[in-house]
Formats: C-alpha cells, structure tokens, sequence
C-alpha cells in the first residue's frame, strides 16, 4: 500500500471509466434515445440565438428550481414568476388537495412562460415518496422493484409512471433515487433504494429512467454522490461519509455511471452530505464541493448534464453555509446548474440577487453562467419542453385498468418469502381452523374476504394508537386461542406488539413486513417471514392473498439483512391453481366483487 493515493485514485478512475465510457460498442446495438443524440446544428443555433436574447437576470432565472405558495393562480405569484423567471417549479403536496385542482393549477402555470417553459417537477418516487394519490398509477416503490428484479417490469413502471404524470401536466420527476441502500440503520433513503448491490440499482435505475423519458418526462437521478451509506437524515442535519475517494468510485457512483450511459440520465441532484475524506478532513457537503460537482461528475465522469441540489433550505446544508443565497452562490462556483429553493419568494429573491451580484462582481463568469443554461436549454429542447405546451387530461376507464393491473403486478413480483419455519404458510383450511390476523385495515379486509372455513378474529390498526397497547387492550378484552398468528408491520412500531403476542400465545406466528425488510432483525422468533417492502393499498391485497395460498411469493431479497440473509435469498411453496386468484375478483376501486 505505498502508491501515492493520487496516483492510485487515477488508476482507480481509468479502470472505471474504461469500463463505463470507452468505446461505444455498448451502445451501438439499441435504439439511440433522444438525449444521446449530438445536437443538430440546427439545434445549436437555436440554443445559441435564444442564450444571446437573454438579459443576465433571465439567465440567472433559468437556473433557478423553485416551490410556489398555494393551489391557484393569484396575482402575488404571478408577479413572482413573471420577475424572476424560474427555469423550474417544483409542485408539493401543500399546492393541490385534487388531481383536477392540480391539472388547472398546473395549466395555469404553463401560461405565465410566454418564452421559456419552465421545467415542472414533482417527487413521485412510488411508496414512501408519492405525492400524487389519484388519477395515477401505485407503484410500490424502488425497493419492491429491486425485490421483483426485472428491468422489463421497471422500465414498464416508469411508463406508465411517466404517462400519468405528464397527463397532469409535468415534464419532469425528481426521481428515481439510485443511492445504494448499504446501511440498515439509514434514517431517509431505506426502501427508497432498489438494493444494496450497486449493479441492480444501476440497471433497474436505468430501466425507469428509460421509461419516464420515453414519455417525455425527463428524470432526476439522486442524490449524488450516493446518500445510501448515511445514517443522518440530511434534512435535519449535515449526514458525515468518512469515505475515501477509492471507495466511492467502487460503490456509491455505479449507479449513476450506468444511469448516464444506460439511462441517458439528463439530470442529476446532488446530496447534502459531507465527504471530509475528499476535502482534507473538512466536512463540505457534495452539493458545495468543486472536487465532487466538477472534478469527479462532469470532468472524470464525462457528465454532459444538468447538476441541480437538493433543496437548498434543508437544515443540513444551511448549517454549513450560513444562508440560502451565500449556497446558491457557492454552489454554482461548486458546477451546480440549477439550484433548488423550495421557501418562500423571499428566499428566491435574495438567491437570484446574491447570483447576480456574484457575476457582476466577477465572482462568477459570464461564460460559467452561459453554459449552465446552454444545458438546460438543450435538456429542454431534447424533451419537447420549450415546443410544446402538454396535454392535460385526466385518464379514461381503460387507462386506469391499466394503472391497476401494473400496480398489482409489481406488488406480487415483488412479494419474497424469507423464512417459512415448519411450512406454516400458506394459511389453507386444510391445516388450520383459527387464525388471529392484526394489521392495516386494507390487509386484514382482505384477508377475510378469503376466509373461506376459517375462523378468523381480527384486529385493525388504529391512528393515534400505539399497536403496542391496543393489542395489550385486545387480550385484556379477548380469548384468543388461534392456530396461528398473522401479523402485518408497517414500521419499527409495529414491532413490540409482535413480540408481545409471539411471547403471551406462544403460537405459530407470520409476519408480512410492509415496510424495511431490516423490520425481521428485530423478530427472529417469528415462524414465517414475508417482505413486501411497501405500504401502498396494494401491497396490503397482495400480501393477503400470498399469506392465504392464492398466489405463490417470488421476489427476491434486494438487501442484504445482516448476520440473517443474504442479497438474493428468495424461498417460495406451490399453490393449487383452483385457489390462484383471479384478477376479476377485485374492481380496480379496490373492493371485492360478489363471488
């Protein structure tokens, strides 16, 4: 070990690079997709006449990505839009209480750029990130896409993902996350990632990038350079990866290497962490660092894209860097693109002013500033965003039939069985009579509607109550004999009513994990062991039915679950095909229909 760390960080980055970047054979075979295309000339031109109208401010503006206040045009935010310009709006779930309200909403907006359109993004990751609830289809979320391990099913979720969100209007989703989900006690990203191996989160990553793009919806990968290692919460405060450079380009940054080349990833966010092992010790976080934006992504990576942060009003960031607009300032000087402000027009104002008078002063170029929108511009003009105005619609009858059976589809893909002591699942007439079933009222509802012979006594969660002490209350109230335990979890909550009845009935007992697949560590002593990595409604049916016999679990598990099972175990039982449930049992509203 007596290379110079420099010299072996080289050799490090030429392996790689050699791998990901030379020579095209990789890709000659598929279908160019638009952004990997060179430009036209034509093209250029065009990008270059509209850079040359533009007065400095707009310039200025088109780098900014901004959150608007409340659900509808009014003249206060016209105002706003119409002085600054923003080459991006980023919609929350405090701006719509509807999918109707937010398609006007969204209409509206789109008529205050007579010149520019604006970029228009949402989080709609699926699972624990899905901002819109209506109109559009469940997706289970990355971690129960890295269970189902298909790239043909992810880049079908991200089709149809993509579909439904430009039918509200959006030309953008700041999503996928393709950190690597490597530590089980991460606090913000945990089943937001696909996996812990860095390959699948890179294919399957690519794979819904390729397919929200394919509708016109451009996709953001985040959060560079890999926020899945943390154990902070960056929205909180400033998350510390005592990593060295060697160990990122091995790990952390294959996902976003292979999104690039793959997934033609025209967007990449950066993440408020720091990595005092690239700055000398000092804890500057990636979204303010010029060795992480510029050095390693757009020099040693190649990266042609747009560089956006991450909100720059987390408390992580503005820990370090003081105030929103002294981080706007930094952050450009760092190679960001785009900065991210989601506050109020003040915080937007003063960011837009401290950038403009950082040019003026020299502090940045005007050639630094050119380039920056040249980007946008280009991503804009690849995606149909500076040509046409969407089509806003709300989907028909057969479009959300479609929506439904997808979403049913990833949620059984997804379904993995880790353990199943004694054969105690599935829960067939034949081998029990009584079974005590607690959980969502989704899955419990479900569960019964299949109740067959059985004797079921059920217990529903219920919000405001600790599951702890209503199942404590139950028992009091209950005689509860059953042949089986069946215990849904939603979170670590959920876990100590699990003990508690594994320890007092001292019976045969089922989990399904509705959330973290690290849920299990905490319950070993459990006999049957089922992940779905997702709290959707669906995830809920699905996992009813598999705990019941009517459909056969054959996920695989995406992480490793440490000292348990390995990245990869799967098990999984036959099932009768007279039982196999038929999908014309369920309405797409969710119900039973009469059987």
């Amino acid at each position: 070990g007596h290379m110079k760390p420099r010299l072996l960080y080289n050799i490090v980055i030429a392996l790689l690079l050699g791998v990901v970047f030379f020579p095209g054979s990789a890709l000659s075979g598929e279908g160019t997709p638009p952004n990997k295309l060179p430009l036209t000339k034509k093209q250029l031109q065009r990008i270059d006449n509209i850079v040359q109208r533009m007065s400095l401010r707009d310039k200025v503006g088109q780098m900014i990505m901004c959150s608007i206040l409340g659900k509808k045009m009014n003249p206060r935010l016209r105002q706003f839009l119409r002085d600054v310009k923003p080459g991006g709006l980023t919609i929350f779930n405090y701006n719509f209480k509807s999918s109707a309200q937010l398609r006007k909403l969204n209409l509206s907006l789109f008529r205050e750029f007579p010149d520019i359109r604006p970029f228009l993004a949402i989080d709609q990751e699926g699972g624990a990130v899905t901002r819109i609830k209506e109109d559009m289809p469940e997706l289970p979320g990355n971690m129960a896409l890295g269970a189902a391990g298909s790239i043909a099913l992810s880049r079908r979720a991200g089709e149809v993902l993509g579909e439904g969100l430009s039918a509200h209007g959006f030309n953008m989703n700041l999503a996928p996350v393709l950190d690597i989900n490597t530590n089980p006690k991460n606090p913000v990203i945990g089943v937001r990632s696909f996996s812990s191996d860095a390959r699948l989160v890179g294919d399957l990553g690519s794979a819904l990038i390729n397919g929200l793009q394919s509708r016109g919806v451009v996709a953001v990968g985040k959060h560079f350079p890999g926020h899945g290692d943390t154990s902070g919460d960056s929205h909180a405060k400033l998350p510390v990866l005592n990593h060295s450079s060697k160990f990122l380009k091995g790990r952390e940054l294959i996902p976003f290497v292979t999104a690039i080349r793959k997934g033609n990833l025209n967007v990449i966010m950066t993440a408020h962490i720091a990595l005092p092992g690239l700055h000398q010790g000092r804890p500057i976080p990636a979204t303010l660092s010029h060795k992480v934006l510029t050095d390693i992504l757009r020099n040693q990576m190649s990266y042609q894209g747009i560089i956006m942060t991450d909100g720059l009003e987390m408390r992580g960031l503005i820990g370090t860097a003081g105030t929103m607009a002294a981080a706007s300032v930094r952050a450009v000087k760092a190679g960001a693109d785009m900065i991210s402000i989601n506050a109020d027009p003040l915080a937007v104002y003063r960011a837009r002013d401290a950038l403009l008078r950082a040019v003026q002063q020299g502090n940045i170029s005007r050639k630094r500033i050119d380039a920056s929108v040249k980007r946008i511009l280009a991503t804009k003009l690849r995606y149909g965003v500076l040509d046409r105005a969407p089509r806003i619609y709300a989907p028909n009858a057969a479009q959300k039939k479609r929506y439904y059976k997808l979403s049913r589809e990833l949620s059984l893909k997804s379904a993995t069985l880790i353990k199943n002591r004694n054969d105690v699942l599935p829960i067939t007439d034949k081998k029990y009579r009584s079974v005590f079933v607690v959980g969502p009222s989704d899955f419990v509802r479900q569960f019964r509607s299949r109740s067959g012979k059985l004797n079921i006594q059920q217990l529903v969660y219920k919000r405001g109550y600790s599951t702890d002490r209503l199942v404590k209350l139950f028992l009091q109230r209950n005689k509860v004999k059953p042949d089986i335990v069946v215990v849904a979890l939603r979170n670590a909550d959920d876990t100590a009513a699990a003990i508690f009845l594994k320890q007092r009935l001292k019976k045969p007992m089922a989990l399904v994990s509705l959330g973290s697949p690290y849920l299990f560590a905490r319950i070993s002593m459990a006999d049957a062991q089922l992940g779905l990595f997702s709290n959707t409604r669906m995830a809920s049916i699905v996992a009813a039915d598999i705990v019941r016999g009517r459909n056969a679990p054959t996920g695989k598990l995406p992480v490793t679950i440490p000292g348990l099972y390995p990245f990869g175990h799967s098990l999984t039982y036959s099932i009768k095909k007279k039982t196999a449930s038929r999908l014309s049992q369920m309405r797409p509203d969710g119900q039973i229909a009469s059987q």
